[in-house]
């Protein structure tokens, strides 16, 4: 499964590399978007090449041995900084993608028709496919190369209250609570001239931001100040 989901993982981003090698080179040859400058939208695309081939790389150490043996701080920061972008956006794409399908009018669609559809549907294939194969392949990896971190139950040891750690979480709370406000359609604290969170795409975006954060301030509280039942004995 490991393999599976990385060399998937790396193919997908293929897709997405392909396209933005296209775009350069079009752009080069005199062919970029009025809306934007050669140079400009050459830079932009050049910077989301070197992040796509990034992705490949680590689609590629994830599925073959020789990525055990590279050093574990890069390895963890692009798996954490990929898996942190891509993953919480996967329950967001299939319901909106059932929403779509539904014949449900999301709204915000006026962007997205500016790119034709064979190369919108390579750039999603490319987010989803490096999405799942991180939510699969990571995971294992992780257990493999470093089996005694997941050694024990969540909560076995003395628990933890540390000063930044409580902070992070009352920051992160309050961010997931205001992204379910403006999910639910409240306005508060946003830009009068830019208040296009009111179409159903823009509140299923921020209730998915809600989502995420909240359960990542939980984790964190779950892992540092309790036991969990099930996971160590009664809560703490």
């Amino acid at each position: 499964m490991r393999k599976l989901a990385g060399y998937a993982a790396a193919l997908s981003m293929s897709l997405y590399l392909a396209v933005k090698l296209i775009w350069v080179t079009a752009a080069l040859l005199g062919h970029g978007p009025d809306n934007y400058g050669t140079t400009d939208w050459v830079l932009l695309n050049v910077v989301t090449v070197v992040m796509a081939m990034t992705g490949i790389a680590l689609g590629l150490a994830l599925a073959q041995r020789w990525g055990r043996r590279l050093p574990a701080m890069p390895v963890i920061f692009f798996s954490w900084v990929g898996a942190g972008f891509l993953v919480p956006m996967l329950p967001y794409s299939v319901i909106k993608g059932l929403l779509g399908a539904l014949g449900v009018d999301l709204g915000g669609g006026a962007d997205s028709a500016s790119a034709p559809r064979g190369e919108t549907v390579f750039l999603t294939i490319g987010f989803a496919g490096m999405a799942v194969g991180l939510a699969v392949a990571l995971p294992i990896y992780l257990r493999e190369r470093w089996p005694r971190a997941f050694l024990g139950r969540v909560g076995d040891g003395p628990a933890r209250s540390w000063t930044l750690v409580t902070m992070a979480m009352v920051v992160a709370s309050g961010l997931g609570l205001a992204w379910f406000y403006w999910a639910l359609g409240g306005t508060l604290g946003l830009d009068p001239a830019h208040r296009d969170h009111g179409d159903l795409n823009g509140r299923l975006l921020n209730a998915s931001s809600g989502l995420w954060v909240l359960l990542g301030a939980w984790s964190i509280w779950a892992l540092t100040r309790c036991r969990l039942p099930g996971f160590g004995g009664g809560s703490r």
